[in-house]
């Protein structure tokens, strides 16, 4: 079906939609876009609507410095963004009839621009399908509800006045029925906009909570997906004066939120290539890719100065390329599964990361590890002491130099996506520590 016979579709069974929010995702991982009259859906797929292709290098403040783009793009100009087909859904948190449509820029002979974290997840996707191989993905995405005004931020009180639970309360039914009302409204979003979630559950820190997608063949829907669960969330939130939070490692005691991606590959037959006779050399393969990409993969998997506080020992957070049989601790698990089922999970981005771009650098080194039968260091086992393992850089600006340095996501990525990445990012990481803050009045100002 047509984006147009999409359109129309909706609209006559939605009649009371008057506007269409267009979405597109920038390199934080965060939805950039307008509302539009609902009387221009129809164009959307055609003429799309025009906005600065600057808007996808944003940083979390919604700005981007002009020398990150200039000379080329000299006065910021308009690109065209054209609506993905099967995005549009109601807004059913909105109390008039809105709808939303994801968008992907397009330069104007109609071609994908190399700017979108989108299209950099779709070269690497085209590697696969070039070998006869589907990756199937599925993402679980940590998040913290918190009181929007309170510094430093705590859980909320529990709605129906009951004393507040303290501590991680772990897969506690307790804290899940405190918050129940917010996670039955928030499966209810996901259902009207077909968010395929699997489960909600209790997580690991106060107030903390992972919400769970469904396995799916389709890489580039999965991501659509993940993005379109987050901003469920927040307004699922937002509606109870709430605020939900995706970053890293927003309390200093608490555990940070990560982005857990699992991954198997199906060939042209439709069967997991993890599985069979050769499966576990294949599942080897691909983990030693990941292990070799996993140091200029960081910069993608921990895309802010905040990312890089989650990084600590005893959190359930990886700080080397550990990787072994359901061990937690470890950057790449291979869970519990039958062997249809096998697969890996990785654990090392943040929930901050973007999607799209998180999945495409996991992807990329699981291809450059079949592609070159990459083999990895030995293994954890299940219950062993985690051990040493090669190590991947801990600290913001290592990171950006270590995927400089890189060529295997140059390669699949692309150079020109990976330059104005770097450009965007060291900007913003030179600007975060020129800048002076609270600590260093405490620690600083009275005593030296």
């Amino acid at each position: 079906m047509s984006f147009q016979d999409e359109a129309r579709s909706f609209l006559a069974k939605h009649s009371n939609v008057d506007a269409v929010e267009v979405l597109t995702t920038d390199i934080n991982g965060i939805f950039r876009g307008k509302q539009y009259p609902a009387s221009g859906l129809e164009d959307l797929g055609t003429k799309g609507v025009n906005l600065p292709l600057t808007a996808l290098l944003f940083d979390a403040q919604g700005g981007v410095p002009g020398e990150v783009f200039e000379p080329t793009h000299a006065g910021d100009p308009d690109n065209m963004f054209i609506a993905i087909p099967g995005t549009l859904a109601p807004v059913p948190w909105s109390d008039r009839g809105i709808a939303q449509v994801l968008v992907e820029a397009r330069s104007r002979d109609g071609a994908r621009e190399a700017w979108d974290p989108r299209a950099a997840l779709i070269r690497v996707l085209e590697r696969f399908a070039n070998d006869g191989l589907t990756p199937v993905v599925a993402l679980e995405l940590e998040f913290y509800l918190l009181d929007p005004v309170s510094r430093p931020p705590h859980a909320p009180d529990p709605p129906s006045g009951v004393p507040p639970l303290k501590g991680p309360q772990c897969l506690s039914m307790e804290a899940f029925h405190d918050f129940a009302p917010f996670i039955r409204e928030t499966e209810e979003f996901a259902a009207t906009q077909r968010i395929p979630v699997t489960s909600i559950l209790s997580e690991y820190g106060d107030g903390q909570f992972e919400a769970n997608l469904q396995h799916n063949a389709d890489a580039l829907r999965a991501c659509d997906e993940a993005m379109l669960l987050k901003r469920a969330v927040k307004e699922a939130a937002r509606k109870r004066d709430w605020l939900a939070s995706f970053m890293a490692k927003p309390i200093t005691s608490g555990t940070g939120s990560g982005l857990h991606l699992h991954v198997s590959v199906l060939d042209k037959d439709g069967s997991n290539i993890f599985a069979g006779d050769d499966g576990e050399t294949l599942l080897e393969h691909a983990v030693g890719g990941i292990v070799a990409s996993l140091p200029q993969s960081i910069a993608l998997l921990a895309p802010n100065a905040n990312s890089y506080r989650r990084f600590q020992e005893g959190y359930f957070v990886p700080v080397q390329a550990t990787w072994g049989e359901n061990h937690r601790s470890a950057a790449i698990r291979l869970p519990v599964a039958d062997a249809a089922n096998r697969r890996l999970e990785h654990r090392v981005a943040g929930a901050d990361a973007c999607p799209y771009l998180a999945a495409a650098a996991i992807l990329a080194g699981i291809h450059h590890g079949l592609e070159n039968k990459i083999e990895p260091h030995k293994r954890v086992n299940e219950c062993e002491p985690i051990g040493t393992a090669p190590p991947f850089p801990i600290r913001w600006r290592a990171a950006l130099d270590v995927l400089e340095q890189g060529d295997i996501l140059q390669r699949y990525l692309g150079e020109e996506f990976i330059s104005i990445y770097l450009r965007t990012k060291r900007n913003e990481e030179a600007r975060f520590h020129a800048e002076v803050g609270d600590r260093d009045y405490e620690w600083y100002l009275r005593v030296l």
